[in-house]
């Protein structure tokens, strides 16, 4: 049998451990500037303790608190062609429009595409999700399908189609409803990231920030 060839990995390819050490040097020296409470620890396994991360989140630095553990989601796409080069992906279907294009330099498009990829494969690049709740809320926000009846809540099933800027804008919904007294009339209340808001586990993450502009500063260190 003929054996293929890899062309490209996800950065946070679960066996990719440099890549979640240095993610988690990048947290920690964030956290130490900014005065945070919580200590992140990369490529633990402690079967005893039910922990096999990517990345284990603790609330001191010895490692004696335990949370939770934290799943890695890069920003953009892996730019694999027989994945994400389809009709379901708006940034596929938009990539897929300048290659297209007969009237571009073939090596302008390639390099348009490479610099995309590049620029957001950075250790900032990246969604953190709690991982009691990152399959469920993944594929909901993506492309998948779920036969969970109350996952289909509202019948938004992968309205966000892994778009970075909608999947921010529930973040910020997150944090609205968070400083809201009268929190009845929530405009937000059918977005998918809502329905986890009650999540111990995303409570503690998100409360590791103090707003949006926070969460989204804090990437940008």
């Amino acid at each position: 049998m003929k054996q293929l060839t890899v062309i490209y990995i996800d950065p946070d390819y679960k066996k990719n451990k440099d890549f979640y050490r240095h993610l988690s040097s990048f947290l920690n020296a964030a956290s130490w500037k900014n005065k945070k409470k919580l200590y992140f620890k990369a490529n633990e396994h402690k079967p005893d303790k039910n922990i096999d991360g990517m990345i284990t989140v603790y609330k001191d630095p010895k490692c004696e608190d335990y949370c939770f553990t934290l799943h890695s989601d890069q920003l953009g796409f892996s730019a694999v062609p027989w994945i994400y080069f389809s009709t379901k992906y708006p940034l596929s279907r938009y990539f897929e429009m300048q290659k297209n294009k007969s009237d571009k330099d073939p090596d302008a498009i390639a390099n348009f595409l490479t610099k995309y990829v590049y620029t957001t494969r950075t250790l900032g690049g990246s969604f953190l999700w709690p991982e009691s709740w990152y399959k469920a809320y993944n594929m909901n926000r993506g492309n998948g399908k779920n036969d969970n009846k109350d996952n289909n809540k509202d019948n938004n099933i992968g309205y966000i189609e892994d778009r970075v800027d909608l999947t921010l804008l529930e973040i910020k919904h997150y944090f609205e409803y968070r400083e809201l007294d009268d929190k009845k009339n929530f405009k937000y209340s059918g977005d998918i990231l809502f329905r986890y808001y009650d999540n111990l586990d995303a409570q503690t993450w998100f409360g590791f920030f103090d707003s949006f502009e926070d969460y989204v500063d804090f990437f940008s260190v």
